[in-house]
């Protein structure tokens, strides 16, 4: 529902880490948003017991390792998505 509710309000994510995981081994995931001001992210750092962050941030240059340990970099929403 959080989900719906950011893509509502912002649009669709920017980019989505989608292979990773926590120290448990449970699966996390991350949504992005990129703005020239904010930086927006949705993170469920444990999907099985739902724990969910929101965070606000300004854009930053430092490099993104993703929400746990990730085996891929995040997929860049806006590039391989195919236009509507």
């Amino acid at each position: 529902m959080l989900l719906e509710a950011f893509v509502e309000a912002y649009g669709p994510a920017h980019s989505y880490w989608h292979t990773c995981h926590n120290m448990n081994w449970n699966k996390t995931v991350q949504y992005d948003w990129y703005f020239k001001e904010l930086k927006i992210s949705l993170v469920d750092r444990d999907e099985p017991a739902n724990w969910v962050v929101m965070r606000y941030e300004p854009p930053s240059d430092k490099v993104e390792y993703g929400p746990g340990v990730c085996v891929e970099l995040p997929l860049d929403l806006r590039r391989d998505t195919a236009p509507s």
